[in-house]
C-alpha cells in the first residue's frame, strides 16, 4: 500500500478529518491534502508529527514500501521509455519540417496563482514556486505586476526555506505581501509580512509568531485608523510541550501600523 493511502486509511479509521489531522499534528492543511493526494512526499519532520497523531511509525512504513518495489518494474519502464523514444524520434525525423518552434519553458506552479486588481487598471498575480516535492531551499514567493497585460515588474520574496504567500494588500505607496515563512522568525513557521514599493522593490519584512506554527491568511485596513492594519490567521497551541497529539489551532489576530510594528496580538 502506498504511504498516501495508508495515512488516509489511518486518519479515517480514527474518525479524523483532514482539518483535524492538521490541527493535531501542526502540519498545514494544504500539506495534508497534498500528501493524501500523493502530490508530494512528506518530509521526515512532517511524517514524524503525523505518525504521533495516527499512532503508527509511518517512517518505517515508508521505508518498507520503498524497499519492496520490484526490480522488474524499473526494467519494464526502461523498455517502455525506449520504445516511446524510438517512436517519437522517428516521427520527428519524418516530420521535422512541419514542427513549430519550441515553446519557452513554463513553471507549472506559475499556473496556480491568485490575482489582485490594482487601482491603475492593472493587476497582480502571486504564487509560490519550487515548493512541492523539494527540500524547500528554493521555495519562494513570486509577485508579478501587469498593466495592459504587459509585465511591469517581477519580484521574488523568500529565504533558504519554505516561504508561502497568502494575500496581498494594495497601499498608496506600494503593497503588503502576507504569508508564512520557515526561513525567518523564531518558530517552525511564522507570519511573514513584506513591504514592496510601487515598482516591486522590497523595502522591509517583518515576522510575527512564537516557537510553534503561526500562519497569516488575510490582511486588511483597519476601520479604526487609516495607518493601521489587521492580520488574521491561525496559531498553534500545544498545552504540553512536544506532545503534538494534543496540539490544536486557534484564531490569530495581529494589529500593525504602516511600518509593520506590532501594536497588538493574541499570541
Amino acid at each position: 500500500m502506498e504511504l498516501s493511502k495508508r495515512i488516509k486509511e489511518l486518519r479515517i479509521k480514527k474518525g479524523l478529518t483532514q482539518t483535524d489531522l492538521s490541527e493535531k499534528s501542526g502540519v498545514s492543511l494544504r500539506t495534508i491534502q497534498r500528501i493524501e493526494n500523493d502530490e508530494v512526499s512528506p518530509s521526515i519532520y512532517s511524517l514524524k508529527k503525523i505518525s504521533k497523531v495516527l499512532d503508527e511509525d509511518l517512517n518505517s512504513f515508508n521505508n518498507s514500501v520503498s524497499n519492496k518495489k520490484p526490480v522488474f518494474r524499473k526494467t519494464y519502464r526502461l523498455i517502455l521509455f525506449g520504445i516511446i523514444s524510438l517512436i517519437i524520434g522517428s516521427y520527428i525525423f519524418i516530420n521535422i519540417k512541419k514542427l513549430p518552434p519550441p515553446s519557452p519553458p513554463v513553471d507549472y506552479w506559475s499556473q496556480v496563482y491568485k490575482e489582485l486588481k490594482t487601482s491603475d487598471g492593472g493587476y497582480i498575480k502571486y504564487y509560490d514556486t519550487n515548493c512541492y516535492g523539494s527540500d524547500g531551499t528554493d521555495c519562494d514567493i513570486i509577485v508579478l505586476k501587469y498593466l495592459n497585460d504587459n509585465i511591469q515588474w517581477k519580484t521574488t520574496i523568500g529565504g533558504n526555506s519554505w516561504d508561502y504567500v497568502e494575500d496581498i494588500l494594495e497601499l498608496e505607496d506600494g503593497y503588503f505581501v502576507l504569508g508564512q515563512t520557515g526561513s525567518y522568525g523564531v518558530g517552525n513557521n511564522d507570519v511573514y509580512l513584506t513591504k514592496l514599493d510601487l515598482m516591486g522593490n522590497e523595502l522591509w519584512f517583518k515576522t510575527y509568531g512564537n516557537s510553534l506554527n503561526d500562519y497569516g491568511r488575510v490582511i486588511t485596513s483597519s476601520n479604526d485608523n487609516n495607518n493601521e492594519y489587521v492580520i488574521k490567521g491561525e496559531k498553534q497551541n500545544c498545552p504540553i510541550p512536544n506532545d503534538w497529539g494534543n496540539c490544536y489551532m486557534e484564531e490569530l489576530t495581529i494589529r500593525i501600523n504602516g511600518e509593520g510594528d506590532n501594536l497588538f496580538d493574541n499570541f
